[in-house]
């Protein structure tokens, strides 16, 4: 990871900055720390004596991985005690003022993580885990124990913490501020809230719930959800009151309930007012109405630091006279109008709830940004590039003469409307599609994801939301590649930068073992285009299919690759990954483990195989075998598209 300095450095409280500058000028650079040595340590970790969650917590687990690298299990002592000449301090203390000066840490951003070594002949050997308010000591102690002591945490069940009985570091002196204010990957893995502390991740939702409830009700949902976000680890993170999407619509903000008492509430089309529909935002009453409901839900999710006042999903707008005539005299229709009363919900709720955001959505009909607005400080816009290419980057040019880049995000105007939406609003968060059909099927966009991170950090995105299961009321996929990539989309959310070559080595060596340089090759070629059978008109009807057809927009040359796609595989290209596999499957028939993984791993090919091929062929036979007994063993829901071959 790259040192950035944190500009809230220069506002620490005075003479801290001269203190920093001149740290070097005090430090034995040539010796290194000596953590530990042949089970023996001199240090001790120090935590303030009225240190709040989550640094007691993350202190405990920084203890529990240093015992298993180094067989030393360190005191945790506080502040309240003299300082020693060797110490590992976690979060501000009294002893880290006596080392660096006053820090104000409350100047730093909230995310931001100072990792420091400091070796003075006075005063001793010291390192330093520290940082902005509430998580910017988490971040600290997470990414040191993975950048500097080699700990991976690649799924809840499988983490990689070497032994080294022999424990140096050299000189630190690092200063990381996440360039994505909020961080959150759409999955299994996500739903266990170690993991998803050790990955920095810091933005969740209530359904977060389901993925540990077989059918979920919503007194069951509420008891998981406050479980889970209470959590030490996760003291301080992004969560939001309520639903967090599509809350003006499908009774939510707006229950069904209240459709007899006042169906002038509800949207006006083709002459009828429809109960589920969005609202009609230019009824006069109904805004204080949707106020009393968001009030309603900051009580009753009282840590909530964020609440959703967005449109509803495939539902259309209110076509009453007062509605038409707003968006015909407003700038840019109905999706300036939804913005406004966006905005005034954000302004109105600011009155007593001055730190609560407002989310709401660039997506289907409010995609395109509207001109003549500037949103709300206190609004989210979360952009849905809904009708983009997940093959190419969303900044990726197209070349009328040579063929080259990509047509569809060009046409779409994928990042320009990024761009706009950036112009006119303090925070934008992408929600990030990475899906392919019932989340199981081969959805090559793995080598696009470091391009596009990079693209959105430097638009100036502030958050992203990746989605990776199409449906929260069930467990997520954890078959084929969803825990590989739910890996790389953390890493990527903390860093761009992040080399996600090496991520995917590592991942497949620590999950398959000796069977990880045919996984490397399996991975290369399903996330080829060349492995997927294409022609333009088929292009362009699966695009057509996914999409829509007033999303289409005409031809779309190349391949291309919209969510929930189902491209069916070459033959070649099926004979070549099925080989990988069975050599795969060969070289771990030791590691009883490393092979259940990989089933897990051949039953997205399965799927592939099953979706398109004829039931006579005996690929297509082979493919059948094993498919639904490895799905009940590891809980792994079977796509609908196959329920009926059960």
């Amino acid at each position: 990871m790259r040192p950035i300095a944190d500009a809230a450095l220069m506002r620490i409280a005075p003479g801290c900055v001269l203190m920093l500058l001149s740290l070097a000028a005090h430090c034995c650079a040539a010796e290194p720390l000596w953590l530990a040595k042949d089970g023996v340590s001199q240090y001790r970790v120090i935590i303030a004596e009225n240190a709040r969650q989550p640094i007691p917590a993350v202190a405990e687990d920084f203890v529990d991985h240093f015992e298993k690298i180094t067989g030393v299990q360190l005191p945790i002592i506080t502040d309240a005690q003299p300082m020693m000449r060797h110490e590992i301090l976690i979060g501000p203390s009294r002893h880290l003022d006596e080392l660096l000066g006053p820090i104000d840490t409350d100047a730093l951003s909230q995310e931001a993580c100072v990792i420091q070594t400091r070796s003075d002949p006075s005063t001793g050997r010291h390192l330093m885990l520290f940082g902005g308010p509430v998580r910017g000591t988490v971040n600290a102690v997470y990414t040191f124990l993975e950048d500097h002591l080699g700990c991976r945490w690649f799924t809840p069940e499988l983490s990689v913490v070497r032994r080294q009985p022999k424990l140096t570091l050299p000189k630190l002196d690092i200063h990381y501020t996440p360039p994505f204010e909020a961080r959150f990957v759409n999955s299994r893995s996500t739903g266990d809230p170690a993991w998803a502390a050790r990955q920095r991740l810091n933005l969740f939702s209530t359904h977060m719930a389901h993925y540990r409830l077989a059918a979920p009700v919503e007194e069951e949902s509420d008891k998981h959800w406050h479980a889970f976000v209470a959590d030490p680890r996760l003291k301080g993170v992004w969560h939001y009151a309520g639903n967090q999407v599509h809350t003006l619509a499908h009774g939510n903000l707006l229950p069904v309930e209240k459709y007899d008492d006042h169906p002038q509430y509800f949207a006006l089309w083709e002459g009828k007012r429809r109960m589920r529909g969005n609202p009609c935002f230019t009824n006069p009453e109904l805004f204080q109405f949707i106020m009393q409901r968001v009030r309603q839900r900051i009580m009753k999710y009282p840590h909530g630091r964020i609440t959703g006042i967005s449109h509803g999903d495939g539902t259309r707008v209110c076509q009453c006279a007062t509605c038409q005539a707003a968006y015909e005299h407003g700038p840019s229709g109905s999706t300036g109008e939804l913005m406004r009363y966006v905005n005034r919900v954000a302004a109105e709720l600011e009155k007593d709830h001055p730190d609560i955001l407002i989310d709401t959505l660039g997506y289907g009909w409010t995609q395109t940004p509207p001109t003549g607005i500037q949103m709300h400080r206190n609004v989210v816009v979360r952009y849905c590039p809904l009708w983009s290419c997940s093959y190419h980057p969303f900044n990726a040019p197209w070349d009328d003469v040579t063929g080259t880049g990509c047509w569809r995000n060009v046409r779409h105007r994928t990042y320009a409307k990024l761009q706009e939406w950036l112009a006119m609003s303090p925070r934008v968060w992408v929600w990030h599609y990475s899906l392919g059909l019932a989340n199981l099927y081969p959805f090559p966009n793995l080598w696009t994801q470091s391009p596009n991170f990079k693209a959105m950090r430097d638009a100036g995105v502030t958050g992203v939301y990746v989605m990776t299961t199409s449906n929260f009321q069930r467990e997520p996929q954890r078959a084929g590649l969803a825990e590989l990539k739910t890996y790389i989309f953390a890493k990527l959310a903390w860093d761009p930068d992040f080399d996600v070559s090496r991520g995917v080595n590592e991942f497949a060596q620590a999950s398959y073992g000796p069977a990880a340089k045919h996984v490397l090759s399996y991975i290369d070629r399903i996330n080829d285009s060349d492995s997927y059978s294409y022609t333009a008109r088929s292009m362009r009807e699966r695009c057509t299919n996914t999409w829509g057809r007033n999303a289409t927009m005409g031809p779309t040359p190349g391949f291309h690759l919209p969510h929930v796609a189902d491209f069916p595989l070459r033959p070649a290209a099926i004979v070549e990954l099925n080989a990988l596999l069975d050599d795969a499957e060969k070289a771990a028939a030791d590691d009883p483990a490393a092979l259940a993984r990989l089933k897990l791993l051949r039953m997205s090919l399965q799927f592939a195989i099953l979706r398109h091929g004829e039931k006579t062929d005996p690929i297509y036979i082979r493919a059948w075998e094993g498919f639904f007994e490895t799905a009940e063993k590891e809980d792994v829901p079977i796509p609908p598209q196959l329920l009926q071959l059960q």
